[in-house]
């Protein structure tokens, strides 16, 4: 099977599309025939050893191309949504006949279309909402994102998860006399649910001193998300109580996790959040609201501490799992077997292959 992933994988580390879409063509390549179709000129570390990439350039000749995927997949994948030059690449491929799907990464949930609102309503009017009525399939990547989604709706959709490399070190300690919280991710006040957790800590700072509860976040600027962060930390006087940092990745990023106690984040929505199942496999308990996607996850295991949006609500829960009410080694353990069991990229990458050939042989 030819299957042509689609993409702009750009240079950024903190981005989780940028990380995700490598690891989907190392994992396929041992299933099938793959090739990423990169519209940005950077070359993922080590991609050309797994598979083969190629960068749509200006004067690429998408019929002409010698490499058999690019020239005739059985499917293509488009990741993401909004980016022009995916109208003229599924529009050469629609005339051959080839199927394509979309994994929006979230792109179209509501919340992420009410965001700049104005510009994708006119973008999908346009250009893209073609472009998304013509899949032949939506891929989604938990229930919960496909839930988020009102638009679109007549188009065809399934639900894959990403995966994850697991790792061999695990969360052995926990502090008895204090609790380190941490965040690690994208700096999206809004999005990313900042204005709660801060809004949260400002509810119960004096608790927080008596009890040694400090939370430390670790990432990179999404607009004037980090501003908002400092302004807000400094407006409540809790320099003391949530650190700012800049952010960490790999080898730094998993120390750091490991020294912490709990995981937290608080988002409004996403697709499935890379930072939180990482942390899971490692062992960490993890502080998740419903639109991480993981709320229903860490209530039905026992995987992680799910809690509701509400400032106050996720104040008395820091306060609880700081005074032993939460078995931390036992959300621990517990967070790490799911983890094993439901997101290797192994069993992952081949479950998607069969969700291609299984949507193209009932076209």
């Amino acid at each position: 099977m030819n299957v042509l992933h689609v993409s702009s994988v750009r240079n950024r580390p903190q981005s989780g599309v940028a990380n995700v879409v490598p690891k989907y063509l190392e994992h396929q390549s041992r299933h099938a025939n793959v090739a990423l179709l990169n519209i940005d000129a950077y070359t993922p570390p080590g991609a050309e050893k797994s598979y083969p990439i190629f960068h749509y350039t200006k004067g690429f000749d998408l019929e002409q191309h010698s490499n058999p995927v690019v020239k005739s997949p059985d499917i293509v994948v488009f990741h993401e949504v909004y980016w022009p030059q995916f109208i003229g690449i599924a529009k050469h491929y629609r005339k051959k006949g080839i199927p394509y799907i979309i994994i929006p990464h979230v792109s179209l949930t509501d919340t992420a279309q009410n965001k700049k609102r104005l510009k994708k309503t006119v973008g999908n009017f346009l250009l893209f909402g073609s472009f998304i009525s013509n899949a032949l399939a939506i891929q989604f990547l938990s229930q919960s994102e496909k839930e988020q989604t009102s638009r679109f709706t007549h188009v065809k959709s399934f639900i894959r998860s990403n995966g994850i490399d697991i790792q061999g070190r695990k969360k052995t300690h926990f502090n008895d006399d204090r609790l380190r919280l941490i965040y690690v991710g994208r700096y999206d006040y809004k999005i990313k649910g900042l204005d709660r957790l801060i809004e949260a800590v400002n509810l119960i700072q004096t608790e927080m001193r008596q009890r040694d509860i400090r939370v430390a976040l670790y990432g990179t600027d999404e607009g004037d998300s980090l501003v908002r962060i400092n302004e807000n930390i400094k407006r409540y006087s809790l320099e003391d109580l949530i650190h700012v940092n800049d952010g960490l990745f790999g080898e730094a990023k998993r120390e750091a996790i490991l020294s912490s106690d709990c995981f937290i984040q608080l988002s409004r929505t996403e697709g499935q959040p890379l930072g939180i199942m990482e942390a899971m496999d490692i062992g960490m308990p993890c502080i998740v609201t419903e639109g991480t996607t993981f709320h229903e996850v860490a209530r039905q295991f026992q995987a992680g501490i799910p809690v509701s949006d509400d400032a106050k609500a996720i104040g008395d829960t820091l306060l609880a799992i700081r005074d032993g009410a939460y078995d931390l080694e036992s959300i621990s353990q517990n967070a790490s077997d799911y983890t094993k069991t439901h997101y290797g990229w192994e069993s992952v990458s081949k479950l998607m292959i069969d969700d291609y050939e299984r949507l193209i042989n009932h076209a």
